[in-house]
């Protein structure tokens, strides 16, 4: 009996990642209808300069050289960088094809998907 306990307690632990997932996908979704997602590394310092960037979301699979620019300028600036999931999979999600990299405008939308994606548990 105490095995069986065990099993279940597993797939639970499991859950609130995917919920922060769906969540923070569902928000992505929100976040693009209402135009407050600017999307590649080009237009991150160029965004950083208008004062109006909430978070920057950039994939797993992004050059370490890219990431570690961008993560620079975020860090100089205040702005919170999340590395998270992998480039096929978030242009999946998205319909475009190779992004890398998610601006999110400031606001309740920047802050409630900062929150989900320190949530959502890292890749193994």
């Amino acid at each position: 009996m105490g095995d069986e306990e065990d099993q279940s307690k597993e797939p639970a632990a499991e859950v609130p990642g995917v919920d922060a997932l769906e969540e923070a996908m569902k928000l992505l979704g929100l976040a693009m209808r209402s135009r407050q997602v600017q999307f590649g590394q080009d237009q991150v310092e160029r965004s950083l300069r208008s004062g109006k960037v909430g978070m920057v979301w950039v994939t797993e699979d992004l050059a370490h050289n890219a990431a570690y620019k961008i993560w620079k300028v975020c860090n100089r600036a205040g702005i919170p960088c999340i590395s998270k999931g992998s480039t096929s999979e978030m242009s999946a999600r998205v319909g475009r094809d190779n992004i890398k990299v998610f601006i999110l405008r400031k606001g309740r939308l920047a802050m409630r998907m900062h929150e989900l994606l320190q949530a959502w548990p890292l890749a193994e």
